[in-house]
């Protein structure tokens, strides 16, 4: 008979498995009722603060996935929320986090192939305009999604356990293909609702879309998952999640003389792993940790780069909001907002503009400096970020 803990390992298997999420497909995976498996998804998952969330195969779109370190100005503080807003509006912001400065970020973005040249320019621009001090650009080959571990996170409370787990996750990367393949307008909107409410089925979107339900079955069926749009499914913190102090803890390392398969094996092993971004010459590990095993996240991070061989470390620690700009309700980000007549565009002027138009309206307003998070109670990082 399973634990409880078994139990959940066993559903959140179900639901990565899954090509497009439903309650149906959870059912069928458990072999229980629809009825019961709505129960269980709803006691030990939504009602915990957490969503089961797509994890989107930019590959396949025809995307590049960059990390871009981004300095900003600290005179321009005050505008900040308003710079990352209109990123945001450029489509192509995926996800970001402060680390603990106010002027400095960590910023995922995905772009397609052949707007990668002017989207660098424009980034060069923002240098040149002052707003940002320095930047610098790590491509990513693959990126992977993990679900909290139940060894550390407790489902049945809602919130981190605070046992200390002795048994490491058994997880592994699962290839996927990523050879671009053909897809349309209604697939973008399909996958940026999906972000946004991953529980919608076929009758919601078609509401929400504007489209036939027989339109959104096919593209579903025949594109998003016949081709592979999405990797698969991961829980993910929504922004009603109030589990406690949440930490993000990013840590890259540059792959040494081996080829990088013993280090990725040790980052597997992190209890608090959310997110890993794999190249050729570097690994990424983003860790969503309490704030009471900090110490001990940061240690084991700092054991890998002994036991691994990396040639180089470097870590940032930032509060947990922002995280998954693409995934927020509340975002300004939309997949298809440049993907015009079956080509993609990026309005760089203009983006510029309203930059400019921003700053000078938040810098003549005197507005707040930066945005409080909405993940997470605020008790920890607002003593520390205030």
């Amino acid at each position: 008979m399973d634990t409880f803990e078994g139990f959940m390992k066993r559903i959140i298997k179900a639901i990565e498995g899954m090509p497009v999420f439903s309650v149906e497909g959870l059912a069928s995976a458990l072999g229980i009722g629809e009825e019961e498996a709505n129960v269980y998804l709803r006691q030990y998952v939504l009602e915990r603060g957490l969503v089961p969330r797509p994890s989107i195969s930019f590959n396949r779109l025809g995307f590049a996935e960059i990390r871009v370190f981004m300095s900003f100005s600290c005179e321009y503080w005050k505008a900040l929320p308003s710079i990352l807003d209109s990123l945001c509006e450029s489509g192509f912001l995926v996800s970001y986090y402060r680390v603990m400065h106010a002027c400095n970020y960590v910023t995922r973005h995905a772009v397609p192939l052949p707007l990668m040249r002017s989207y660098t320019r424009f980034i060069e621009d923002m240098l040149s305009f002052g707003w940002l001090r320095s930047y610098e650009v790590k491509s990513i080959n693959k990126t992977y999604r993990f679900s909290p571990d139940p060894s550390v996170f407790d489902y049945n409370r809602g919130e981190w356990s605070l046992g200390q787990n002795r048994i490491p996750p058994a997880r592994q990367v699962v290839d996927y293909p990523v050879d671009p393949v053909p897809y349309d307008e209604l697939d973008l909107r399909i996958i940026s609702a999906l972000k946004r409410y991953p529980l919608m089925d076929e009758k919601a979107l078609s509401s929400s879309l504007g489209v036939s339900a027989e339109e959104v079955h096919a593209h579903l069926e025949e594109h998003i998952e016949g081709r592979h749009l999405l990797k698969g499914y991961y829980l993910d913190f929504s922004e009603g999640f109030q589990g406690g102090d949440t930490a993000v803890l990013g840590s890259f390392f540059a792959i040494g003389e081996d080829d990088g398969e013993g280090l990725l094996a040790r980052v597997l092993t992190y209890p608090y792993l959310a997110f890993l971004g794999v190249s050729g010459a570097w690994i990424e590990a983003l860790q969503l940790v309490p704030v009471y095993r900090l110490f001990r996240a940061l240690r084991a991070a700092e054991d890998t780069v002994r036991e691994s061989g990396a040639r180089d470390f470097m870590t940032y620690l930032s509060p947990l909001y922002d995280l998954n700009t693409l995934a927020r309700r509340s975002s300004r980000s939309f997949l298809e907002r440049n993907y015009v007549d079956g080509k993609w565009a990026l309005y760089g002027d203009l983006l510029l503009d309203e930059i400019r138009t921003r700053v000078k309206d938040s810098l003549a307003g005197g507005g707040g400096g930066g945005r409080k998070g909405t993940q997470g109670s605020k008790g920890f990082w607002d003593r520390w970020l205030d």
